[in-house]
């Protein structure tokens, strides 16, 4: 998987691996208007060798990725190695690295099918496959019938918000695959009758990256990772709850305490929370 899409999905087995291990690690920081992710920091040998120390002693099952940290050190001198994608990058010297705890949350709203949630139908947007209706507008008519559909089984799930804003509601995370399955199970097994709407799910998982493919509809948008999926009927769903410890659009939090004299940076101290995924350097 490409890692500036997708840093999430890096696995502490790969981590572990001697190659991976051995070749170093960097930091990595999440681009707002893209939801890429580029590097932040390079970790020198301390760092490095912190980092090692982590990996084999975190808690996570090997096949877990989401490995978020906090790193602690001062920013050196700039990448000045062979390798050409990491020029101009600063290193960390002397950095501490912790491991940080995914940010979990509940959410409930509409459960959408994305392939519906990008259908066009006559010049409807966000087409129901079997009634042609904006499900931004009304997401309680899509049935349950429309959702076990192949094309839109098969197409993965996202959420909807709560409540609208000025009318219209708007995705307020993608599933992964695992509550891609999740959701399978709840639309297969649910009481509802196919011809029935109205299909309201909460969900519970890890918050992950934005959203990084190539529909741009789905842009900006987190990834909730290895959710779980439970069917709530519509009388015991008020609206308006929104998220538990929903997080921020901007979740990093930078402490950066810099000296400069006569233009030149003497040092930096960093840390950085809640917002970094570790990744070894290319073998």
């Amino acid at each position: 998987k490409d890692l500036s899409l997708e840093p999430a999905s890096h696995s502490v087995e790969c981590l572990r691996l001697p190659g991976c291990s051995a070749s170093g690690f960097v930091v990595l920081e999440e681009i707002p208007v893209n939801g890429m992710y580029q590097i932040a920091y390079i970790l020198d040998d301390v760092g490095n060798e912190n980092a090692r120390n982590l990996i084999m002693n975190t808690n996570k099952d090997i096949k877990d990725g989401n490995f978020l940290v906090t790193i602690k050190g001062e920013v050196g001198s700039f990448y000045a190695g062979n390798e050409t994608e990491f020029q101009g990058i600063p290193i960390i010297t002397g950095a501490t690295v912790e491991e940080v705890e995914p940010q979990i949350v509940e959410h409930t709203g509409y459960l959408i099918d994305r392939l519906c949630w990008l259908n066009v139908i006559d010049g409807v947007p966000h087409a129901s496959i079997d009634k042609g209706k904006d499900l931004s507008l009304e997401p309680a008519s899509h049935s349950v019938k429309c959702l076990r559909l192949p094309g839109c089984n098969a197409s993965g799930f996202v959420v909807l918000e709560s409540e609208p804003t000025d009318g219209v509601y708007e995705i307020a995370y993608i599933l992964d695959e695992t509550g891609n399955n999740n959701a399978r199970a709840a639309i297969l097994n649910t009481n509802k009758d196919a011809t029935e709407g109205d299909f309201l799910v909460t969900i519970r998982g890890e918050i992950g990256p934005l959203y990084g493919g190539e529909e741009p509809e789905f842009q900006n948008i987190r990834i909730m990772i290895e959710a779980t999926v439970v069917e709530t009927p519509p009388q015991n769903f008020l609206g308006g709850g929104g998220d538990n410890n929903q997080p921020k659009a901007n979740s990093a939090l930078l402490t950066i305490l810099v000296i400069v004299t006569l233009g030149t940076l003497i040092y930096a101290l960093f840390e950085a929370r809640n917002t970094f995924c570790i990744n070894s350097l290319p073998k």
